[in-house]
């Protein structure tokens, strides 16, 4: 399945589908994704300590940091040329702190960072909550963009928390293997994932997120 639903305005969460083959399909190389928002937002869930009600505020507030932390920690190219743009919204609001000198989340001025979190919310909406449910089989939450809700499917968030560390490290691996596409520069890839002490570099990442994934099953 294809990332198509990224302009969907509302969902409602399919109780009948497997998490395995939700997760599986998620995290197959065939996934396009151009940039790392659809894993920063399951990173932003499993962050999300509410379960209950409208989270929509309390995931963009994590998705906000998130991408912040992330292209700090990476210094690479973290977004792939989709036709219109080599860079995204969100790596673009980024930059703005740092042409002020600021590389440091905490930093942000409380203003700024109100300003910052608006617009990654209006990124998700816009972006990132429909291709996201799509990509997982409308399985994770209901939303609805034009009031602004999005609802966890409690038993899936239950899922996420129980495998929290094992889920993580998948979405690691699988940013590894975005990262391999998006940076063409693959001395400078290596030197960056180097400092964040992946040396393996060349490995096939995804055969270890396939076994992973199993163990979550057993």
């Amino acid at each position: 399945m294809s990332g198509a639903g990224w302009n969907l305005k509302s969902g409602e969460v399919n109780l009948y589908v497997d998490y395995k083959e939700a997760i599986t399909q998620f995290f197959l190389k065939k996934n396009p994704m151009n940039n790392l928002y659809k894993l920063l937002l399951l990173k932003a869930i499993l962050q999300t300590e509410k379960t209950t009600g409208d989270v929509l505020y309390e995931v963009s507030i994590n998705f906000a940091e998130l991408y912040f932390v992330y292209k700090a920690k990476y210094p690479i190219n973290i977004t792939i040329y989709n036709g219109r743009s080599k860079k995204s919204t969100l790596d673009m609001e980024v930059e703005k702190f740092y042409r002020n000198g600021i590389y440091n989340y905490k930093k942000i001025s409380d203003e700024d960072k109100i300003d910052y979190i608006y617009e990654a919310k209006e990124v998700l909406k816009r972006n990132v909550i429909g291709a996201f449910y799509t990509s997982l089989k409308k399985v994770p939450y209901s939303f609805d963009i034009k009031w602004e809700k999005l609802s966890l499917n409690t038993d899936f968030k239950e899922f996420l928390d129980k495998n929290k560390e094992k889920i993580e490290e998948i979405i690691d691996l699988r940013m590894i293997e975005f990262f391999k596409i998006s940076e063409k520069d693959e001395e400078k890839l290596e030197k960056v994932l180097a400092q964040n002490g992946i040396l393996n570099v060349k490995q096939d990442f995804y055969s270890k997120i396939s076994k992973l994934i199993d163990e979550l099953f057993e």
